[in-house]
């Protein structure tokens, strides 16, 4: 029994360690911005369950061509508010074309958002300690009504190369 005790009383400062090491205690950082980038997005909508192949399909397959062909991008998923179905999703599953190039690819389309203020965040910790959609989203929704701002349908969510996520949420004009 005591080596039991033991074994638990070693486990937990190493996983707390091992935890910490990969960003496990990192704060989400809210910040305002008013002057977001413009987004030139290349990409498919999709709109339907959200634990389809089809996402990862489509997902993989801009990554695949911004390797590619646009190393300067990034993927890049607007998600828009579903409302009460809690069961499908709407996505817009793309890449982002920071130079605002516009080019076509055969099965997607070119679109643009350029939201005037964003509440954004960035998450750098490793995808296994990374805080849920909901928790930040809470977050940000506390944050909003504190600040007497109110959100917009839709959010920006951007992958970066280094594993690193922002998250932009379009504001409403003031």
């Amino acid at each position: 029994m005591k080596k039991v005790f033991l074994a638990v009383g070693l486990s937990i400062p190493i996983f707390l360690v091992i935890y910490g090491i990969l960003g496990g205690f990192d704060e989400i950082e809210i910040r305002l911005r008013e002057d977001p980038p413009v987004y030139h997005l290349l990409g498919k909508t999709y709109k339907g369950s959200h634990d389809s192949d089809e996402i990862t399909d489509i997902f993989h397959d801009l990554r695949t061509f911004r390797h590619k062909y646009r190393k300067d991008s990034s993927v890049t998923i607007v998600s828009f508010d579903k409302g009460d179905d809690e069961d499908n999703v709407h996505y817009f599953i793309s890449i982002n074309l920071k130079d605002g190039k516009e080019i076509s690819r055969e099965g997607y389309e070119f679109r643009q958002f350029s939201p005037s203020s964003v509440l954004s965040v960035h998450l750098s910790a490793h995808p296994m300690v990374l805080p849920s959609v909901e928790k930040v989203i809470d977050k940000i929704k506390v944050f909003a009504k504190e600040n007497n701002r109110q959100l917009l349908d839709y959010s920006i969510e951007t992958y970066y190369p280094d594993g690193s996520i922002s998250v932009d949420f379009p504001l409403e004009l003031k």
